[in-house]
Order: C-alpha cells, then structure tokens, then sequence
C-alpha cells in the first residue's frame, strides 16, 4: 500500500487530477519519478489505463509539489508513445503527443504524421493535427478543413475548436502557401447550407443557430486579431 501522505496535493477541486492519481494508487504506483518511469512501462492488462494516468498527470504537473519533467520521464514516455504507435491505440498516441509536446520533445513528431492519414477516430485525428500544428507542422490541416466542410454540425464545431492554429503554417493543399484561415473560413461558410444548425448540446430552450454563421464569426474573430496585430 502506497503512504497517502507521500502523494503530492492538488489544486482544490481538481477531480481530474485527483482521478489519476487515485489509479496510479490503485496499482501501486507512487507519485514521483520512479513511479512515473514505472507506470509509463507498465505492461500489465490494465496498462492502458495506467499509461493514460501517467501521461495526464504529466500534462497537470504544474498542479503537483513535485517535479515530474525530468529526462528520465521523458524517456519513458516516448517508449509509452511508441508502444501506442506500434498497437495503434490512437487516443493514446494523441493525448502523448500532446504531453511530448509540452515538454519541449520532438521525437514524436515523424511517427504522429505518419499516423495521421490511418487514424479512424475523427476526433482524436483533428486534435492529433492540433498538436502538430502547434509543433509547426501543418499535415493535418486537409482533415481539419474537411471536417468543416462535412455540413455536419457536430463535426464543424470541432473543427472551429482547433482551426486557429494552422494559421500562416504552409498549406499542403496549396503548393506550400502560407493558410489564411480566416479566408478560408470565408469561403466554407458561403458554401455550409443554412439547414446546418448548430449543435444544441442537449439544452432545449438553446435557440437554434446556423453553423455557417459560427464559421463566419470565427473567420471575423481572426480578421480582427490580424488586424491588431498589424496596428
């Protein structure tokens, strides 16, 4: 059994933390380096799991009294990536890459594009994309626009989510052209149907909206930033 007294606190509140690290108990890990380095190794059946835990609590460590950033964690969490490369679990190869990059590691980048066209989950490819092009890479800017061109709403909105950070990245589309997303978007929406409402999450009483005017207010919000930019 893990001491509760040597597991570092979180922010108050902070369920998501707290959650991970309550598995990374559950299996006998401790929350410090060689229990980071242990669990991103891990191979039991439950090693997704674990793995995962690992990875989150990576990515939050800023939430923890103890530094996890260290070249051995690095390490160990690209082994964990490549695994996942290697099984093509691609909601784990995401949410690594994303940790890998916060880290200030690259490593990763080659093996992310490659999987990039492979990736079945629609989702977890367009924030896949997004870590990449926050690394400078734009190989995935062909799925994102798709995605807003698909008129469907559910997919249009995750896009808009992510779409900002291709911007001046070369366009693969385009002969390498820097991506004006704003006109981009300008374009999309004239061409999304009005019958393309957006996602109303559930919530009756949401009015109804059309998904081409939230693609035009996107492409209105970065003209704008373009604009200050430029004062």
């Amino acid at each position: 059994m893990i001491d509760d007294s040597k597991v570092p606190k979180t922010d108050a509140g902070d369920v998501s933390v707290s959650s991970y690290i309550t598995t990374m108990k559950q299996y006998g890990y401790e929350i410090n380096e060689t229990g980071i380095i242990a669990a991103l190794h891990d191979q039991q059946d439950a090693a997704v799991l674990i793995r995962q835990a690992a990875t989150m609590l990576l990515r939050e460590s800023n939430q923890l009294k103890v530094n996890l950033r260290t070249p051995g964690v690095a390490s160990a969490l690209q082994d964990a990536f490549n695994d996942a490369v290697r099984d093509n679990n691609q909601w784990a190869v995401t949410n690594m890459a994303g940790t890998l990059l916060s880290m200030g590691k690259k490593d990763w980048i080659h093996d992310a594009v490659d999987i990039l066209p492979r990736m079945s989950n629609r989702l977890d490819r367009i924030f896949l994309a997004r870590t990449l092009a926050v690394a400078g890479r734009s190989d995935g800017w062909p799925y994102v626009r798709d995605e807003i061109a698909s008129n469907d709403a559910d997919r249009i909105y995750s896009a808009l989510g992510v779409v900002d950070k291709f911007d001046g990245l070369p366009n693969p589309m385009a002969g390498g052209q820097p991506i004006d997303v704003a006109k981009e978007l300008h374009q999309l929406a004239a061409t999304t149907p009005d019958t393309v409402q957006w996602p109303t999450f559930n919530m009756p009483g949401l009015r109804k909206q059309r998904s081409k005017d939230h693609i035009e207010a996107k492409a209105a919000q970065m003209d704008k930033a373009k604009a200050q930019k430029r004062q």
